[in-house]
């Protein structure tokens, strides 16, 4: 038994406010994150609040261009899925992961500058090398079904990345701590 589709069915008054409360709250969180962040940040320098004001204000731009450029993509891969021309779809889908890098690369670049080297690495080992290369291939290749695959691979890449990465570390430390 199918379900359906509640963007068919239900009322438009109803329907916007089921969609428009889960965004609102998560947007209420992050703006309280940031925050709460500011109010102990302040306590260190005036500075530090400046570069936290700044930072969120480029996090929200960030978010505001992935989410405009995914909202769009969604809507033209969807039209070429309902007008049933699937190959149209898939090379839209392989096309838009452009954008969507290039916002993920800056967004992660700047999230790793105030975190060490090996969180750095694993995160652009995941993103940039492994899994925005396999979406696009499974896109071209395969179709979009497959390229949830890319994701599977990529999150357990990075995890023996930082597997390897821990092992090193324990013994650097082990070899301090005999000295």
């Amino acid at each position: 038994m199918q379900k359906e589709n509640k963007m068919g069915v239900m009322p438009v008054p109803r329907l916007v406010l089921s969609m428009a409360v889960p965004i609102m709250i998560s947007m209420l969180v992050q703006s309280m994150y940031n925050i709460v962040d500011g109010i102990f940040v302040a306590r260190i320098s005036e500075d530090a609040l400046t570069a936290t004001s700044l930072a969120y204000s480029a996090q929200v731009l960030q978010i505001a261009v992935a989410v405009g450029t995914g909202v769009g993509m969604n809507a033209l891969v969807s039209r070429k899925l309902d007008a049933k021309r699937f190959a149209e779809a898939n090379k839209a889908a392989a096309t838009g992961l452009l954008p969507a890098s290039v916002t993920m690369m800056i967004g992660y670049a700047v999230s790793g500058l105030g975190n060490d080297m090996v969180n750095l690495i694993s995160t652009a080992l995941r993103q940039c090398v492994v899994l925005i290369p396999l979406v696009y291939l499974f896109g071209r290749l395969v179709g979009i079904r497959m390229i949830w695959f890319a994701f599977w691979v990529a999150e357990l890449s990075a995890a023996a990345y930082a597997i390897v990465q821990l092992r090193r570390r324990m013994k650097t430390v082990q070899k301090e701590l005999a000295v």
